[in-house]
């Protein structure tokens, strides 16, 4: 009988490269081809380095502001400098700029790399609105960003940058809810655009074949976040005239709407709460936005009818439950953007209702202690929410 292995020290890995392994892990032990015990055998031989891992997402956030910054100064140079140069040469100048960026990224490597594609992709931006300028389009216009996004999408995805990846989706984002409301200007377009755009996201996010995994995270987190800021703006309690509707959000439904069809086709459980999610986000955002009482400007407190508080009650449930499902997403997909950002809204909305609706009936001051109280209780029981989905998500 031979000698048991001396036991090893876990072989340091990144973050992303243990997630992989323990997503194989999991498809391996449900498709039979090993046991429970082998897959936490194998999990065991291999740990995240947490000094490693943190050092490298520091940098990765430095060179991420840094290249942002660059990018968004390229603009505004150019648009502060129109009169001194020709419009040719100004064209001329920004593309060479672009190229210069394009194949020094090529030439470098991993971090450094992932920053200045980030920076390529913003500097596109600023090719497209020179071009526009030279041929006397105007500078305020939607057309551009869908030029600018579309761009950029096809350089992410033709050198695999998620960092360029992450430009392009928010730009299309920005484009299509610019777009819907260049039409018809309403908290009613707006909420549509925002939720049809997450569902969308949600959608492409799981229609990714598993080697685009990554660019499939990035459409997630945008349709996590495009949620909370969706049903956000649908629970506000303020009425802004009459409900007008787009042709942007009709067309943005059928779209939409047949994005998560196909892909709740081809996904898994997991999957499929997530467009689910993104789905019951839309309906409810949806019926807020068009259940508005009263406007509670100028309001006294005899002028509150039973159905304004039971709207406002409902909104705040609504929106606590659609921040809590995508924290638990967040939690489960290892996004801690998601689950950050899902916690913080909790805090930041609970406290704007606070204002919105106790505002017009107690004093400043009295104000003031209400909304400090509500602000320092929803973040403990938000922070101990997130621990808790955090710590059941990892110990599943």
């Amino acid at each position: 009988m031979s000698a048991a292995a001396p036991e090893r020290d876990p072989t340091p890995t990144t973050a992303e490269q243990h997630r992989w392994l323990t997503g194989e892990l999991r498809a391996w032990e449900q498709d039979g081809l090993i046991t429970a015990s082998t897959a936490a055998a194998i999990e065991g031989r291999y740990a995240i380095a947490p000094d490693t891992t943190q050092r490298v997402n520091t940098i990765r956030v430095i060179l991420g502001l840094g290249a942002s910054f660059l990018g968004v100064g390229l603009i505004w140079f150019v648009a502060t400098n129109l009169d001194k140069f020709s419009p040719l040469v100004r064209f001329v100048g920004l593309v060479l700029v672009w190229i210069a960026l394009a194949v020094v990224a090529e030439l470098t490597r991993d971090l450094v790399a992932a920053a200045l594609k980030l920076l390529t992709a913003v500097a596109a931006g600023a090719v497209v609105f020179q071009a526009a300028q030279s041929l006397q389009v105007p500078a305020f216009e939607p057309q551009l960003l869908l030029a600018w996004g579309l761009g950029a999408l096809l350089y992410a995805y033709a050198r695999r940058s998620r960092a360029a990846g992450f430009v392009a989706i928010t730009v299309l984002a920005v484009w299509y809810v610019w777009q819907v409301m260049e039409s018809s200007a309403s908290i009613l377009t707006f909420t549509g655009a925002v939720l049809l755009a997450s569902v969308a996201s949600v959608g492409l996010a799981a229609l990714h074949p598993k080697e685009w995994a990554g660019f499939g995270r990035l459409w997630l987190t945008l349709g996590a976040v495009m949620s909370l800021i969706g049903v956000f703006a649908a629970a506000l309690p303020y009425s802004d005239g009459p409900r007008t509707w787009s042709n942007g959000v009709t067309a943005g439904i059928v779209l939409a709407l047949g994005i998560a069809a196909a892909a709740l086709w081809r996904s898994s459980r997991e999957v499929q709460f997530e467009i689910a999610l993104s789905v019951a986000a839309l309906v409810l955002g949806m019926a807020l936005s068009l259940w508005r009482p009263k406007t509670y400007f100028t309001m006294t407190p005899d002028a509150f009818t039973p159905e304004m508080w039971i709207r406002t009650g409902l909104a705040i449930l609504v929106y606590l439950l659609v921040a809590a499902s995508w924290a638990v997403v967040g939690a489960r997909r290892e996004l801690g953007v998601v689950s950050a950002v899902a916690t913080v809204a909790v805090v930041i909305f609970t406290t704007f209702q606070a204002f919105a609706v106790f505002a017009p009936i107690v004093s400043a001051s009295i104000l003031f202690l209400i909304v400090g109280a509500v602000m320092l209780i929803t973040g403990v029981v938000a922070e101990r929410a997130r621990r808790r989905i955090g710590s059941e998500v990892r110990s599943s």
